[in-house]
């Protein structure tokens, strides 16, 4: 999507920050940097109080700047990360010995041991 820096700045004034997020598909975080880079002032609080209450607000002035590029939103938009699925371990119940004792578990071949830091290999990976 394109738009020009006084199309954005009148969707700005006129919707709203919160509006025109959504409208271009954007987050706050990337709709400021977007604002600070082109130089496109944003409506305050008090901007839109003052409007409700039926005064008439001035709006900040546009700043010059060379127009003759157009904002390309995609260029803002981060990519959204994806989540690494953790592997599961599967044991399976514990067992009891006929004398009541627990029989340790061994993990299962295809599965890699656990990567942590019990007393007893802490001691080992130390005195490596």
């Amino acid at each position: 999507m394109e738009l020009t820096r006084e199309q954005l700045y009148e969707k700005l004034w006129t919707d709203g920050v919160g509006k025109t997020e959504k409208a271009l598909g954007l987050k706050q975080p990337e709709l400021k940097k977007l604002c600070e880079d082109f130089q496109i002032p944003k409506p305050s609080s008090n901007y839109w109080i003052s409007l409700s209450l039926g005064k008439s607000p001035e709006k900040t002035p546009l700043p010059l700047m060379d127009d003759s590029q157009s904002i390309h939103i995609e260029d803002y938009i981060k990519p959204k990360r994806v989540k690494q699925e953790k592997p599961v371990l599967k044991l399976g119940p514990p067992q009891k010995t006929p004398e009541g004792k627990y029989v340790p578990r061994e993990l299962p071949p295809d599965e890699p041991e656990p990567s942590i830091l019990s007393p007893t290999n802490y001691w080992l990976w130390f005195l490596s």
